[in-house]
């Protein structure tokens, strides 16, 4: 199995720019499946009013550092579907494939 974990800067739901504390996303390879899987949490500035459903997310993400430790940010994209709220946290898992990850990305 490989995974990584990224932080989230930002994130859009269907389209739709979210304010967030902190979030992350965690993507996960396994063998015997050719996608990946994938689930973001995160905690949102207000109270989060995601509709129960399927959404595409725009996730800005901290993949690295370049030479000068500027902070590199990625963006990976795809459909999930909501999991659940409590308070400010929302939990989505990931319904198809994550577009802008590659296997390179993951380690053991």
């Amino acid at each position: 199995m490989l995974h990584a974990r990224f932080v989230i800067a930002g994130i859009a739901i269907g389209g739709e720019p979210t304010g967030i504390r902190h979030g992350g996303l965690v993507v996960v390879a396994r063998a015997e499946s050719a996608q990946m899987d994938w689930e973001v949490v995160i905690h949102t500035l207000d109270e989060p009013s995601v509709a129960i459903g399927t959404h595409q997310l725009d996730l800005d993400c901290v993949t690295g550092a370049d030479v000068d430790g500027m902070v590199e940010i990625d963006r990976f994209t795809g459909p999930a579907v909501l999991v659940r709220t409590a308070g400010d946290a929302v939990v989505f898992r990931g319904t198809g494939p994550i577009d802008g990850i590659e296997i390179g990305m993951l380690r053991g």
